[in-house]
């Protein structure tokens, strides 16, 4: 079974994630469906040389751990096995159906596979898979994990940080994750991802002074649900303001923090003049940010539009009270922002491998991931190379077949190289 058969047996495996997650008292149950995709892998890492054994994350949800080889120094290959739901435009059949098809590729027409996750990340899992099980690690240890729950609250990578001594020896980390596109860069380079943004969602309550509907004009009266809006447009005339910069001198990308207003809700529906409301807002941050610092800006920024009068007081118990904003809750922590140095050692070999095999262009990706806990709170060096394709998230999503070929070639020849510079 060569990389492009592994990826559509792991297509056809349905890993969805049900993004369920309930608390009950200072414990959090978050549903899974990875048992069978893991139980795959497990029998494809045994018969490959591995020692494998599971993590248990809670609720059922398990990580797979793998290892072979000896030595003080791992390397460790790592790839989340859930996948989003199926999305409106194809169906539940036809998404774990893998396809081949042809499309044009950066102008190229190319062979593409479609099927659910054959992107993110099921083509870079079968990648990781067949540079594992062809390593001949003479001088350090190989090891592979595979994490459950990425595409919801990473709770396997949470687990994997701070539940187990497993990454103890880790040297260094390569992820066959989605890195994000660059609008301008060389036909068919390869896209090392050397950095993320991270995120924080941030929880706006708004008071009203309610009151009868039918006197929405009297003195004194504050609608909730109108603040809430009027607050909503300001933040997005805030997010369009952030300024941008260019993470690598080398590359054409530019990154830019913002805020986007995901939920507002408030009123119940009756005659009766709202008297709070509420706004989520997802707060994208910048490796120069942290979820702190974007804490502090909304507070400045409601309190700018206090001072202006955009926003009204509401006058309650001989209190002014204003719109207040906390974290939200979540059973996991938060994903901050990370980039790595160019200087780090492991990056000069990857680079050179890379560049051995095409050209290559230097990204930050712009949405959070697993490697987000590896080197935000792990501090361990992570490069993110995967394999060509589009439309994660989205119906028809797919990969060419020629990347996933040239990324199994890629991995195979980065292990390698490590080996041997550890043994020096």
């Amino acid at each position: 079974m060569d990389v492009v058969e592994l990826t559509r047996a792991l297509i056809a495996i349905d890993s969805i994630n049900p993004f369920r997650a309930e608390r009950h008292g200072d414990h959090w149950h978050i549903d899974g469906n990875e048992a069978e995709i893991l139980d795959f892998c497990d029998d494809f890492l045994k018969n490959a040389g591995f020692r494998t054994w599971r993590q248990d994350c809670g609720g059922g949800r398990q990580n797979l751990l793998a290892e072979k080889g000896t030595g003080s120094r791992s390397f460790l290959l790592y790839s989340h096995v859930d996948t989003v739901e199926v999305k409106e435009g194809w169906s539940y059949e036809e998404a774990l159906t893998p396809k081949l098809g042809t499309l044009d590729v950066d102008g190229e027409e190319q062979e593409v596979l479609y099927g659910l996750g054959s992107n993110d990340m099921k083509g870079g899992l079968a990648v990781i898979l067949q540079a594992a099980a062809s390593a001949q690690m003479q001088h350090s240890k190989l090891k592979v994990a595979l994490g459950c729950d990425e595409e919801f609250l990473s709770l396997g990578s949470h687990c994997l940080v701070h539940e187990t001594s497993f990454l103890d020896d880790v040297e260094a980390i390569l992820v066959p994750e989605v890195g994000e596109a660059i609008a301008e860069g060389p036909r068919d380079a390869w896209l090392v991802t050397l950095g993320r943004c991270g995120r924080t969602e941030l929880v706006i309550d708004v008071p009203g002074t309610g009151g009868h509907g039918a006197e929405p004009d009297r003195s004194g009266r504050v609608n909730a649900v109108t603040q809430a809006a009027v607050l909503a447009q300001a933040i997005e005339l805030y997010s369009q303001a952030m300024p941008s910069y260019h993470p690598f001198p080398s590359s054409p990308q530019e990154i830019r923090s913002s805020a986007l207003v995901t939920r507002i809700e408030g009123g119940d529906g009756v005659l009766s003049i709202p008297d709070s409301a509420r706004l989520i807002v997802n707060r994208v941050l910048t490796p120069m940010e942290t979820p702190e610092l974007a804490l502090q800006h909304m507070e400045a920024l409601i309190s700018q539009l206090a001072e202006s009068g955009t926003l009204r007081p509401v006058h309650r118990d001989d209190q002014t009270l204003w719109p207040t904003v906390t974290v939200r809750e979540r059973p996991t922590p938060l994903l901050r922002p990370y980039q790595i140095s160019l200087e780090e050692v492991f990056v000069q070999q990857v680079l050179e491998v890379v560049a051995e095999h095409g050209e290559f262009q230097l990204g930050l990706g712009l949405s959070v991931a697993d490697e987000n806990r590896f080197a935000a709170e792990a501090f361990l060096p992570v490069v993110v190379i995967g394999p060509r394709g589009e439309d994660c998230h989205a119906p028809w999503e797919w990969v060419t077949t020629k990347s996933l070929y040239g990324l199994q070639g890629i991995y195979e020849d980065v292990l390698k190289r490590m080996d041997a510079f550890w043994k020096e």
